[in-house]
């Protein structure tokens, strides 16, 4: 619904007027709701899965919360390596259980009307980034149940 945009343009300088900065959900009352907010970026409907962008053409992509939703991970991370410019960098907020809640809750994902998909440890979630050639150059531990991942493309 736009926080993320919002929180971003009141962070960045107004002398650099050269961003253009990209909204994307799955979710066309998200976009709406980000629409509402007349903010001076552009907004998209589309799927982490087909990325309506092109090649290389991206310098930082945020990935907040919705990791988890994502049906087909490696498919959603070969449409960022597609899309994310040479020492393009990702940021990636995800949830984090210890393993022991993690396991039990992804026992029962598969069969609840949620829209999740997994929870991932954090060592997977580096392997299946390193995979595609976007490495972790650091993590961050937000209380209560939150990773926050900074990767680069190589």
């Amino acid at each position: 619904k736009g926080d993320l945009l919002v929180k971003i343009l009141n962070n960045i300088s107004i002398k650099n007027k050269s961003w253009n900065l990209i909204g994307l959900d799955i979710s066309p009352e998200m976009i709406k709701k980000a629409l509402e907010k007349k903010l001076p970026v552009n907004l998209n409907v589309g799927d982490s899965e087909a990325l309506p962008y092109k090649n290389l053409s991206i310098d930082i992509i945020t990935c907040i919360n919705s990791f988890h939703h994502y049906s087909n991970p490696e498919k959603s991370i070969y449409e960022i390596n597609r899309v994310l410019k040479s020492e393009g960098i990702l940021i990636l907020g995800e949830i984090w259980l210890p393993p022991i809640f993690r396991n039990f809750i992804n026992l029962f994902l598969p069969y609840m009307k949620t829209g999740d998909y997994k929870i991932y440890s954090s060592k997977e979630i580096k392997t299946i980034f390193a995979n595609q050639n976007i490495v972790l150059l650091k993590k961050k531990y937000i209380f209560p149940s939150n990773y926050t991942y900074l990767f680069k493309k190589k």
